[in-house]
């Protein structure tokens, strides 16, 4: 081999190190995970409450009467949501939102998830699924035993895609037959760890019967009225 065939071979070796020194660089500044923060516009909040009339019997002196109640009563444990997603699959900079160099619709058939967390800024990098009912119930600090307690709300199983990944856990399922799935490692300790998360459905209904993309529930503070933040997340497919 000639010197100059040497030096024109090594020539070679160190641009192919260079292009991917480059290719490499542009790899690893691609790396995103999909899930993100979700803007919120609530259209409506409400609470049940008992509207029709106390029921009441007739009695006088030396009376003693069976009387059967039917009653409901509110949970103080448990809060919900539902609605539509809205938004598009997007190539930019981070520059904000109205900088895209490239925006494809986004189809809602194609399917997703929303999260909600009392954690502002979760580490999605490091869900897991299979949290146990009785770790909500600590975190809450919900009574096992209670009838509305995650260990008695907790009853399933599913899973929904975060990340790109399918992430399997333990869940409840909704009177429309939606699922919230609980994910946990999202850092912060306590409630923050914690994430409820169910898969977007074009063709869902919520309890009522309305046509919604997403439902959802996630535990409240327990005492009476005390209010708890909770943050929403999405990730487009």
């Amino acid at each position: 081999m000639s010197s100059f065939d040497a030096g024109q071979n090594l020539g070679e070796i160190k641009m192919n190190k260079t292009i991917w020194a480059l290719a490499f660089v542009v790899l690893c500044s691609g790396m995103a995970f999909a899930i993100g923060n979700a803007s919120v516009t609530e259209n409506t909040q409400s609470g049940w409450s008992d509207v029709t009339g106390a029921g009441s019997i007739i009695t006088e002196g030396g009376n003693v009467s069976n009387v059967t109640l039917d009653v409901n009563t509110s949970t103080e444990k448990w809060a919900g949501a539902y609605g539509e997603v809205d938004g598009n699959l997007v190539l930019a900079e981070n520059l904000g939102t109205a900088n895209f160099m490239y925006t494809w619709v986004y189809d809602e058939a194609s399917g997703g998830t929303v999260c909600v967390s009392t954690n502002n800024n979760p580490t999605w990098a490091s869900v897991v699924g299979g949290v146990a009912a009785t770790a909500i119930d600590t975190a809450w600090s919900f009574t096992g035993s209670d009838a509305d307690s995650a260990a008695n709300t907790v009853t399933t199983t599913a899973s929904v895609t975060l990340n790109g990944a399918s992430v399997t856990g333990n869940a409840t399922s909704d009177t429309a037959s939606w699922e919230t799935v609980i994910v946990g490692g999202l850092g912060g300790g306590g409630k923050a760890d914690y994430g409820f998360c169910v898969a977007i459905d074009s063709t869902g209904s919520n309890y009522v019967g309305n046509a919604v993309d997403y439902e959802l529930m996630m535990p409240t503070n327990a005492a009476a009225s005390t209010t708890e933040t909770y943050y929403f997340y999405a990730e487009l497919i």
